[in-house]
């Protein structure tokens, strides 16, 4: 919980009228950026989807935006799969949503898979 000196302190910005201009060029900010967003989809589908799916691809570059910011590493990699998947089994086109994901997510290079060896194992240890 916020101190009393910080909540009487926003509460005097708010009053002075410091704090609401802020707040506006935060959403002028978010609005531009949502704008800038759909308009490279628009060119992204192009001709290679109908009027009426395209805000379907909007909504999916959306989650998929919020996911990068959400997770990191393997656990985004599982994520944007499912959300691929799940957006492919709703009648859009994979190679579209591959582009556009290629688009705005950067590439992660995978680990090498794990492989127990073995032979490195005593006689007191138990495999299960």
């Amino acid at each position: 919980m916020r101190t009393n000196t910080l909540r009487t302190l926003k509460y005097k910005n708010k009053i002075a009228g410091r704090v609401i201009p802020q707040q506006k060029m935060n959403f002028a900010n978010a609005v531009g950026e949502q704008v800038r967003i759909e308009q490279e989809i628009k060119q992204f589908v192009g001709g290679q989807a109908s009027t009426l799916e395209l805000p379907y691809y909007i909504i999916f570059t959306k989650e998929l935006i919020k996911l990068t910011k959400k997770y990191r590493g393997q656990n985004l990699i599982n994520e944007m799969e499912i959300l691929q998947n799940r957006w492919k089994s709703r009648g859009l086109n994979m190679f579209v949503l591959r582009f556009i994901k290629s688009h705005y997510v950067p590439e992660y290079p995978l680990p090498d898979p794990f492989i127990m060896d073995s032979s490195l194992l005593d006689g007191f240890d138990a495999l299960y």
